[in-house]
């Protein structure tokens, strides 16, 4: 590394802790972080497909 390279960006990027590498690479943690993730989206997908509040029942027979 040359000493020009320290005045850079990079010199002040923050290196993850230990623990923070363990959480990051602990695969039955990020199976649960991925869970979650997915039950937050599904509800806002379901939430945004429901009717609006006093509409009428729709009633799917001709």
């Amino acid at each position: 590394m040359k000493p020009s390279d320290l005045n850079g960006p990079v010199a002040y990027a923050t290196v993850p802790t230990p623990s923070t590498r363990f959480w990051r690479t602990f695969a039955p943690y990020q199976l649960l972080r991925f869970l979650v993730i997915n039950v937050k989206m599904l509800r806002l997908i379901f939430k945004s497909h429901a009717p609006p509040p006093g509409a009428a029942p729709h009633d799917p027979r001709p």
